[in-house]
């Protein structure tokens, strides 16, 4: 039997829901990940951000063990999303 690829988004969507101490039923973590893996970053941003906010992020994102660039989509997302 073969072993499917791990999915690197899956991995580091599994990180985040453990570092911020979520307890999720497996449904619920499939559900999650699946979301995260349709929703398709099509656009580019580049903009020009005040670097201790920058540093904050950074080192709020690290504390949760994901990329800042992920935590920004993220959080960008939430605001849009409303």
């Amino acid at each position: 039997m073969k072993h499917a690829k791990s999915d690197p988004m899956q991995k580091e969507t599994k990180r985040y829901v453990n570092k911020v101490n979520i307890d999720l039923a497996k449904t619920d973590m499939a559900r999650i990940i699946d979301s995260i893996n349709t929703r398709r970053k099509d656009a580019v941003l580049n903009m020009r951000v005040n670097s201790k906010d920058l540093k904050s992020i950074k080192d709020k994102s690290k504390r949760l063990g994901i990329k800042y660039q992920t935590f920004l989509s993220e959080l960008i997302h939430r605001v849009a999303r409303g």
